[in-house]
């Protein structure tokens, strides 16, 4: 009793370093939170000034296209012009529309001013009337020609310059007899943009679309600086700043090189003394072409001065607020410790004068016991003062988190949550120990189901299992009462004492928990449940003193895994309050199974609880957390679909957009199959799948499972796939019944998940036959590959509406372009995302189309783009019609 090393640590030493690094950790976790706030709103506000600039600058330019279109419409209505133009006279143009374009020059700013003829042979430019006889092939003339109707649109120059050009084809007794076209460089609405909303903006042009001796040149002759060689990618042509400096220039410069990137990007820039949100805005000519960018920069130093100030103000105040708390925990802990201290030495000497005294020893002995209860009554009204606040802070934390947050403030919200959660099973173990102890913890006798606290349980405890990539199983026998009467509360909390020991101290394997009888009679049952684990395991010697206070098996566990110690010591008070026992099994290194025993009631009308069976029933016995899955697929629609399928049947997947990034994504994480689209941008299914396979990649696992997905499985294919290293393939669309047979087949035995509906069916017989009768839409078809789920049908259906009007539209500018390959891309992607919303007329017409441009016969495809708009105008119609009646 005098050895010291057999007296407890102080409590001081104890609890007070864990709560002073918990409420650090809070501080700095609201101050981060702050700070992040702060850069949410910035990041709004420059959303707001790119969406005002954004419209701004084309209803600017729309409002110039108007004015434009009116004055050529009042030219190209002149019957001299057309007189004119049918005989070539271009004396006659000259002498009558030089003073007007003139006039358009001064007071509209107009700087270019055409005539050609029904061939685009340019026969008079008004502002250079020498240069004459050359075939105009600007998009915006090509579609007035296609159309016979007026074309607008911004053009890139050779100088560099953006200029609003507007098209009017001439027309003479119903006969199209040539073109007359005004121009505008965009030089003022940029200034009229830096004067409406307050913002500094630069044109920045790629130099691939730029010669540098003709820019060069044409600098000099505009009166113009010229700094070729200042960026290594893209020249400035325009800034509304004296000059740009070099901070937003490599902005520019480094954005016209990763244009291509995923998502957009803000970048905080200091220059000239203040601070600067920047950010980049494509510039497209009226092809389409991504010709270079708009740099816009609006000055947020007051912003973040104002923050600093609160950040500081912030601060202070939470440090000062972290002083007194220390300080209040530090007072209470120090007096707790200096009455054990107190009580002990006067156990000690009572101790000491035993012989002396057996009266006064007793006497002592009583007093030490009152001591004691009295410490305990202190810890617990203690306990209870904490966790008032404490309790406050998890709940408002919990509502944060019930906000819309980004990802990395999500992150500091969740950490602060963790820690008040630790924080308060810290103080809920005090609590309960300090209530056994003073001999006032009760327990409460009310009706529950065991199954349904199970399945609580195990829900709960699944999420933590799974964070640490281990199995999980929660099994019950046959011949368990589930309806029971006793204090659910108390068993729950012993069973997830054991259970989340066995997640900490399990780093691979499986965490079994199992739940049988040991004996019954018409009234009570005894059960026994067990946690099993496959962790780090209890040596002999340490097992007899897990279920002590304040023990662990190993000093070294409260430092590396945390804990007070008490838990298993409460767990042991509790099972004896049930009218059990409870024990360990383990072997150092090779896992633990800690045992427990209680005695409930039996409810009225017991009855046995029956297993439930659905659909997909091997599917609901999987193991937990267990499986993963990489879907690459650059088609919207076909991804929703093939996630869609893939969540009804329980499975967890994560897509991609092409085969590049699913090899990237193979890198970084451990996945257990990839469903591979074949045909995709960038980087095709193939490729993908040699470069996964290949021992010299990063990959973390060159073996696994790889499923092609194709739109067109035809005889030779399979020996294309394997060939290339695939495993097996399903065809387009995808069925539930097929695709779940493939998973079953090569998913790992213990995960593998199988349908009722797919038995007998086989991945080699994807490929649909044919219908004698083509539908436009096929309901049933897409109802049933997406296994009935109505809302996710709407959902595939409105992004499947949204993205063919676009695809259409890319379509007859890569026709206009005569890139065969790109138009039997797009025809493909038309082909897949029609045959998976049931789109089967629209999709056969697409096939057809794709196997043309594959031969090169690109005028076929041309002469068939009106049924193609007729057949998805049909489809739509259907869509919207069908899809309303779901």
């Amino acid at each position: 009793m005098n050895d010291k090393k057999t007296m407890p640590k102080p409590i001081l030493r104890r609890l007070l370093p864990s709560l002073a690094v918990m409420v650090i950790l809070l501080t700095v976790g609201m101050e981060v939170l702050l700070y992040q706030t702060h850069r949410q709103r910035l990041a709004e506000k420059t959303a707001i000034k790119i969406a005002e600039a954004s419209r701004g600058l084309h209803i600017i330019m729309d409002e110039q296209a108007c004015g434009l279109a009116i004055s050529l419409q009042t030219i190209a209505g002149d019957a001299n012009v057309q007189k004119s133009l049918r005989e070539g006279n271009t004396g006659r143009l000259l002498a009558v529309w030089q003073p007007v374009f003139e006039t358009l020059h001064r007071g509209n700013k107009v700087t270019h001013f055409y005539f050609f003829d029904r061939n685009r042979v340019c026969l008079l430019r008004g502002h250079k009337p020498e240069q004459r006889g050359d075939l105009i092939s600007r998009f915006t003339a090509l579609k007035a020609e296609r159309t016979g109707k007026i074309a607008y649109g911004i053009e890139l120059g050779p100088l560099g310059t953006f200029t609003l050009r507007v098209v009017q084809p001439v027309f003479a007794d119903g006969e199209l007899v040539g073109y007359v076209e005004l121009g505008k460089e965009i030089k003022d609405v940029l200034q009229m943009l830096h004067a409406l909303f307050g913002i500094q903006v630069a044109k920045i042009i790629s130099k691939e679309y730029l010669s540098r001796q003709t820019w060069e040149e044409g600098m000099r002759l505009l009166g113009r600086k010229s700094d070729w060689n200042r960026l290594a990618h893209s020249v400035i042509t325009y800034t509304s700043q004296n000059g740009l400096s070099e901070a937003f220039a490599a902005i520019a410069d480094r954005h016209i090189v990763s244009r291509h990137a995923h998502g957009e990007k803000n970048w905080e820039v200091t220059s000239d003394g203040k601070t600067w949100m920047a950010t980049v805005m494509p510039l497209q000519d009226a092809s389409g072409r991504e010709v270079g960018d708009l740099l816009i920069m609006f000055d947020v130093s007051a912003e973040k001065a104002t923050f600093v100030r609160l950040l500081v103000l912030y601060g202070m105040a939470g440090t000062g607020l972290l002083a007194l708390l220390l300080g209040f925990i530090y007072c209470l802990l120090y007096r707790t410790d200096r009455a054990i201290q107190s009580q002990q030495a006067a156990l000690q000497e009572s101790n000491r004068e035993f012989e002396k005294a057996t009266a006064r020893a007793n006497e002592m002995a009583v007093q030490a016991d009152m001591a004691n209860r009295a410490k305990s009554e202190f810890l617990a009204n203690v306990s209870h003062e904490i966790r008032t606040p404490l309790n406050g802070i998890i709940g408002i934390t919990g509502l944060l988190l019930d906000t819309e947050l980004n990802d990395k403030q999500r992150h500091y919200a969740k950490t602060v949550q963790k820690c008040g959660d630790s924080l308060l099973e810290l103080i809920n173990d005090i609590l309960d120990f300090s209530k056994i102890e003073a001999g006032k913890l009760e327990l409460e006798t009310l009706d529950f189901d065991l199954l349904d606290l199970l399945d609580g349980f195990a829900a709960i405890l699944a999420l933590r299992v799974h964070d640490k990539g281990l199995a999980f199983t929660c099994a019950v026998a046959p011949d368990v009462p589930a309806m029971l009467r006793g204090d659910s509360i108390r068993l729950r909390q012993i069973l997830t004492n054991l259970a989340g020991n066995a997640v900490k101290f399990t780093h691979q394997g499986e965490i079994a928990v199992r739940v049988s009888l040991v004996a019954e009679t018409d009234a009570e049952s005894l059960l026994r449940f067990s946690v099993k684990d496959t962790g780090i395991g209890i040596a002999k010697e340490k097992q007899q003193l897990m279920f002590q206070k304040f023990s662990q098996a190993d000093a070294s566990t409260t430092r590396k895994y945390g804990g007070t110690g008490l838990g298993l010591a409460i767990a042991k008070q509790l099972t004896g309050l049930m009218g059990g026992e409870i024990g360990v099994d383990s072997e150092k290194g090779k896992g633990s199974e800690f045992w427990f025993t209680a005695r409930f009631a039996k409810q009225a009308g017991q009855k046995r609880n029956v297993a439930p069976s659905g659909p997909f029933p091997a599917i609901a016995e999987m193991r937990w957390g267990t499986v993963r899955i990489l879907l690459a697929e650059d088609n919207i629609v076909n991804q929703q679909v093939a996630l869609g399928i893939l969540n009804n049947l329980g499975l967890r997947a994560d897509a991609v957009a092409d085969g590049a990034e699913a090899v990237k994504a193979l890198a970084s994480f451990t996945y257990d199959l990839v469903l591979m689209d074949v045909q995709m941008p960038e980087m095709d299914g193939l490729e993908a799948t040699r470069q996964i396979r290949s021992p010299d990649s990063s990959v973390r696992n060159h073996q696994l499972p790889i499923i092609a997905m194709t739109a067109h499985a035809i005889q030779g294919d399979r020996e294309k796939f394997l060939a290339a290293g695939m495993n097996d393939y399903v065809a387009k669309p995808i069925s539930p019944q097929v695709l779940a047979a493939v998973l079953k087949k090569w998913l790992p035995q213990e995960t593998a998940a199988t349908t009722a509906a797919s038995q007998g069916v086989s991945a080699g017989t994807a490929v649909a036959a044919k219908e004698a009768e083509t539908p436009v839409f096929d309901k049933a078809g897409i109802m049933f590959r997406l296994m009935d789920d109505e809302n996710l049908v709407k959902s595939v259906v409105a992004v499947y509406l949204q993205d063919i009007p676009r695809q259409i539209e890319a379509l007859r500018g890569y026709l206009e372009a005569g890139d065969a390959q790109a138009v039997e891309i797009k025809l493909h992607t038309i082909k897949g995302s029609s045959a998976n919303v049931g789109g089967e007329a629209l999709r056969i017409l697409a096939c057809e189309l794709e196997k043309a441009a594959k031969g090169g016969s690109l005028d076929v495809v041309k002469s068939r783009m009106g049924d193609l708009d007729a057949q998805f105008g049909r489809l739509k119609e259907s869509l919207s019609f069908c899809i309303g009646s779901v």
